[in-house]
C-alpha cells in the first residue's frame, strides 16, 4: 500500500504482497479476458483515454467506485487484487446484522459519544479513500 515514484511514472503503485502495479493488473485483465481498453472503458463508464493512462501506468489508480466496477465486470480477478494494485485495502462487506449491532451500540451512547464515533469513522473512511494519493 505504497506510492512508488519511478522515472516517468509518478503514480505507479505497488502492492507489497504481489508487487503488482495497477498497470500490470490492467494488462493481466486484458490478457485474461481478451479485451481492449475500449471494452474496459465501457464496462467502467470511464473514458478510453483514462483506461489507457492506467494501462501505461501514468495515471493514479481509480477511485473505489471504479475499482468496484472493474471487480464486478471482471470477476476472474479477485476484488482484493484490484484494491491491492491500487495501493488500498479492499473494504469489507457490511452485513445487515453488523449494521443492526452497530446501531444498537450507538443507541446506548450519549449524543457527544455518538458524534465522536461518527467523526472517528468518517476520518478512517477518508484515510482509506486517500491512501493511494
Amino acid at each position: 500500500m505504497r506510492k512508488v515514484e519511478s522515472a516517468g511514472h509518478p503514480y505507479r503503485v505497488t502492492d507489497h504482497e504481489h508487487g503488482e502495479t495497477f498497470a500490470q493488473l490492467m494488462k493481466r485483465l486484458m490478457d485474461t479476458y481478451q479485451v481492449n481498453e475500449s471494452d474496459i472503458a465501457r464496462a467502467t463508464t470511464m473514458s478510453t483515454s483514462a483506461v489507457n493512462l492506467w494501462v501505461r501506468g501514468t495515471r493514479q489508480a481509480p477511485r473505489k467506485a471504479t475499482l468496484e466496477k472493474l471487480a464486478a465486470a471482471y470477476p476472474k480477478i479477485p476484488r482484493a487484487d484490484f484494491f491491492a494494485a491500487a495501493g488500498r485495502r479492499a473494504p469489507g462487506p457490511v452485513s445487515p446484522d453488523r449494521v443492526e449491532r452497530i446501531v444498537a451500540y450507538l443507541d446506548d451512547l450519549t449524543v457527544e459519544q455518538q458524534e465522536f464515533v461518527e467523526i472517528t469513522v468518517k476520518a478512517q473512511a477518508e484515510h482509506n479513500r486517500s491512501a493511494a494519493s
